[in-house]
């Protein structure tokens, strides 16, 4: 819910709950809004989506800067960005009606033998937050990167990284490529692949594709590139290969996981008696919903039409 909350949303949430709160007659409901309520309106929430909302985001913008995804969340562990965030923050609070974090009432210790009181800590609201929570934040994604990818698999996911067209441009950017085209050198002539390379980076089909971005107002992609290059395969075949391999490869298990969740809602109990071929069918529609949102529904159904004869017209 903190990543899918947007700032823009986050007034008509809380005025939602607070309308339930107010007229929902079934209790147990009431109660579960009164509780979401509670937990929105306060200023750690608040917070939490700023924070999160920067650092999920993050990669969007590895590409423009040509640094790794680890290196520019340990940018982020700072004072400095951490302050930026609580003054965004509190900017955010003063407008939905939130107040600040109170501190807390600093308790007289008591004077034993060994205990020497004047060295106690006392730590602010503001410290605590960065401490407790946006370091660890910070932390544990780091930790989790670094666990989830050893050496070998950050070689080959940096050097693929740099057949994205914002960072194709750079100087360097062969021998990242290299590291990471050793691991499939028998399934390309890497000869060809340095010229191909070479030549990608001075021809205008790069420049293309990002200033058709830029005309676009939004950032080139992976697939940008790689649909410019699909028009000249006599020119650039062993390029298109390895980015054929970079798009299929398994980085993560979220395809999976959703593939999963998305089974659970087609094969139900009403449906459990379908066959294998409805159901990929199905499974493939559901996935790839924004694909099929882009197709033609009249051009489909004649050509349905068009397959073989019927006895009614369908068009």
């Amino acid at each position: 819910m903190l990543i899918a909350l947007k700032h823009s949303t986050t007034l008509a949430v809380i005025t939602t709950l607070e309308y339930i709160r107010e007229n929902e007659k079934k209790a147990n409901i009431a109660a579960e809004a009164k509780g979401l309520l509670k937990n929105v309106k306060e200023f750690e929430f608040i917070l939490a989506l700023e924070v999160l909302e920067k650092v999920v985001h993050l990669s969007k913008g590895v590409s423009d800067k040509l640094t790794d995804l680890l290196a520019a969340i340990k940018v982020l562990r700072c004072e400095a960005k951490f302050e930026s965030f609580w003054k965004s923050t509190l900017e955010r609070c003063c407008e939905l009606g939130i107040a600040e974090p109170k501190e807390d009432c600093p308790h007289k210790l008591p004077r034993l033998i060994d205990d020497n009181p004047q060295t106690a800590v006392y730590m602010s609201a503001k410290d605590k937050l960065r401490v407790s929570f946006y370091y660890n934040v910070l932390d544990l994604m780091t930790a989790s990167i670094e666990s989830r990818f050893d050496a070998n698999n950050a070689q080959v996911l940096q050097g693929l990284g740099f057949l994205h067209p914002c960072r194709l441009e750079d100087p360097g950017a062969w021998r990242k490529i290299s590291v990471a085209v050793k691991w499939f050198q028998k399934d390309l002539d890497i000869d060809a692949l340095q010229t191909e390379i070479f030549s990608l980076q001075v021809s205008s089909l790069l420049t293309g594709v990002l200033k058709k971005a830029e005309s676009e107002k939004r950032r080139a992609t992976f697939v940008d590139l790689f649909t410019v290059l699909n028009e000249e395969p006599e020119c650039y075949g062993t390029t298109i290969k390895l980015m054929e391999i970079a798009l299929t490869l398994p980085l993560t298990s979220c395809s999976a996981e959703r593939a999963f969740s998305k089974l659970k809602l087609i094969k139900s109990r009403l449906r459990s008696t379908m066959n294998q071929e409805r159901l990929q069918s199905l499974m493939l529609m559901s996935v790839e919903s924004d694909i099929m949102e882009e197709l033609d529904v009249e051009k489909l159904v004649q050509d349905f039409v068009d397959i073989s004869q019927r006895r009614m017209n369908l068009v």
